[in-house]
């Protein structure tokens, strides 16, 4: 499944980080694609992370235990959300199937659940290792 033009129209709505994008695991780049959004602070995500490369993969999980530890963010425009979708690889041009894909998911935050965008690993994960956090 693609990100497509109405899911753009939908930037409102929080987005939830777990990896490179984080502000403990940030580069130049990432950081830049999130300059002027607004961090609503820490949450987590039913799901556990495997490394792909050097960033990590968040995949669903059949066990409930199972927490993946980020932070939530209020974007400031479609254009932003476009521009992290090209560097998580799944923009509407990009060619499918792509490496993530962004859906809304249930995320927590303190006792509230709250609908965020969330980028979920796209892949086989069968081989890839399981990790307990980004950074390890």
């Amino acid at each position: 499944m693609q990100n497509d033009d109405c899911q753009l129209a939908d930037w409102q709505l929080p987005l939830f980080v777990y990896g490179t994008l984080k502000a403990d695991a940030q580069t130049a780049e990432s950081a830049q694609l999130l300059t002027a959004a607004r961090c609503l602070g820490k949450a987590r995500c039913a799901g556990c992370l495997v490394l792909v490369d050097y960033y990590p993969g968040l995949i669903r999980s059949l066990h409930s235990t199972d927490w993946v530890e980020g932070e939530l963010y209020q974007l400031h425009s479609a254009v932003q959300l476009a521009a992290l979708d090209h560097y998580e690889g799944c923009a509407i041009n990009d060619p499918t199937p792509t490496e993530f894909v962004r859906a809304l998911s249930q995320v927590q935050q303190g006792d509230a659940v709250i609908r965020a965008w969330v980028y979920w690993y796209n892949r086989d994960s069968a081989t890839l290792p399981r990790i307990p956090h980004f950074p390890t």
